[in-house]
């Protein structure tokens, strides 16, 4: 494979607007941040990327990537080529770049674990899940009213939920609730907010 050609915002925007393929390969975390709807997210690290893929995930063989370092982008690029990609080129580039870029940019929304209450109040349309285990949620019950669904056992215990209605995902750690609201926006939902104890 040859060189991976670095883009400037300029020149990715031009992809954009021909309707490349977008690979996000930045971190969950990143991700969640701030994405552009209907990139795909690859987030697994190298030797990962190409594995995840599936046939109607992709809908054009032309891809730019949107990556953190360009040394993870090059990786990216090697083993994406193997799933037959044509990458065209990759942008180093944060939420801010990409709002900055003038994209449109979709954040999800962390909300402080003590400000829960308040959150619901004032978005009173919002369904909760309490992603803890059972044993966890017996032990330290919590007092707003959410759907125990433990992320163990997603998708079985998932309440069946129109994707476009608004959704908490609460956890005891910001590492699980960052995933269920990556694992969400990454099955269709489009209005998704997480919480944890810790930032």
């Amino acid at each position: 494979m040859s060189e991976l050609v670095i883009l400037s915002s300029r020149e990715s925007l031009a992809f954009i607007h021909q309707e490349v393929q977008l690979i996000d390969i930045r971190s969950v975390k990143s991700y969640v941040g701030g994405h552009i709807e209907g990139s795909l997210s690859l987030p697994g690290g190298r030797f990962h990327w190409a594995a995840s893929l599936s046939p109607e995930a992709i809908t054009n063989r032309r891809a730019l990537l949107l990556a953190e370092t360009p040394l993870v982008a090059q990786a990216a690029a090697e083993d994406l080529s193997q799933s037959h990609f044509a990458i065209v080129g990759a942008w180093i580039v944060s939420r801010e770049g990409l709002m900055k870029a003038g994209l449109r940019v979709r954040i999800t929304p962390q909300v402080l674990l003590a400000r829960v209450p308040q959150y619901l109040s004032a978005h009173p349309d919002t369904i909760a899940f309490d992603i803890r285990e059972t044993h966890e949620a017996e032990k330290f019950p919590w007092s707003v009213g959410a759907h125990l669904s433990p992320l163990s056992t997603w998708p079985r215990t998932l309440p069946s939920v129109d994707p476009t209605e608004p959704v908490l995902v609460m956890g005891s750690d910001p590492y699980r609730s960052l995933w269920a609201a990556w694992v969400l926006i990454h099955w269709g939902y489009k209005n998704v907010a997480y919480s944890s104890i810790t930032l």
